[in-house]
């Protein structure tokens, strides 16, 4: 009879949250982020918008391997794309990938960072499970301050529980404030000289772990690989890189 009782409970139950669903649902129903069409369940594009992304099949450029020359100065680091450590990105930056990288990054959508991110652990969960440690491309503080949140921590936290893999903030630090929008190659690297380091409490996390750097827009590569030798120099065993969508104009 108690048996009987708590299956009765439990049915219940799960009929009077369904009913709350499906209340929710026509009070607060589920919009696509682009269009603003309705669609069937949350943290997901209509069908039309979708069929707009323009999907990154396979790994299409790698970093140089930076143990031979890790003791160079910065600016001839970076004559030579960086080709031996691996990145992997979802989608081409472009049009829907754009906006819903913009919404997320500057709108306070961080409601999109678990479809973005759920969309990064599938295409890159071979990164993702190989990793020690992941590590997301960090804003400075004043930016930081500004928005409110860092939309690459976002991301790295969501994927960081999807491959139960441990996330910890603060252990790339970047300590230069760096304009935006800088559009040459040569121009990011002047940009972002010396922009990042890994304090000397943080180098025990860092030091003979493979980590996986996360960040949500690859365009010239400047960034990830500024990132890249200051991990490198902080002693990381191996470094990869995955992005949630690549410009391919560089």
């Amino acid at each position: 009879m108690i048996f009987r009782t708590k299956i009765s409970i439990s049915s219940g139950l799960l009929i009077i949250k369904s009913i709350i669903s499906k209340l929710f649902y026509y009070v607060y129903p589920s919009i696509c982020p682009i269009c603003s069409r309705m669609i069937d369940r949350r943290f997901c594009l209509c069908a039309f918008c979708w069929s707009k992304i323009n999907f990154i099949s396979s790994v299409t450029q790698n970093l140089e391997n930076i143990d031979n020359i890790i003791n160079e100065k910065p600016l001839e680091l970076l004559r030579q794309d960086l080709r031996l450590i691996p990145i992997r990105s979802v989608v081409v930056y472009c049009d829907i990938s754009c906006v819903l990288v913009r919404l997320l990054k500057y709108h306070d959508r961080t409601d999109l960072a678990i479809m973005m991110a759920q969309w990064m652990f599938r295409v890159g969960k071979e990164l993702v499970m190989d990793s020690d440690l992941i590590v997301a491309i960090p804003l400075h503080r004043f930016r930081l301050i500004y928005r409110r949140y860092n939309q690459s921590a976002e991301l790295a936290r969501l994927i960081s529980q999807y491959g139960k893999k441990p996330f910890v903030p603060g252990i790339l630090v970047r300590s230069r404030f760096t304009r935006q929008q800088v559009e040459s190659l040569s121009a990011r690297k002047r940009n972002l000289h010396n922009a990042f380091h890994v304090p000397q409490y943080a180098q025990k996390y860092i030091a003979g772990f493979k980590i996986l750097l996360i960040d949500d827009v690859y365009t010239t590569g400047a960034t990830a690989k500024y990132a890249a030798i200051a991990l490198k120099k902080a002693g990381a065993k191996s470094i990869s890189i995955l992005t949630f969508s690549r410009s391919l104009k560089n």
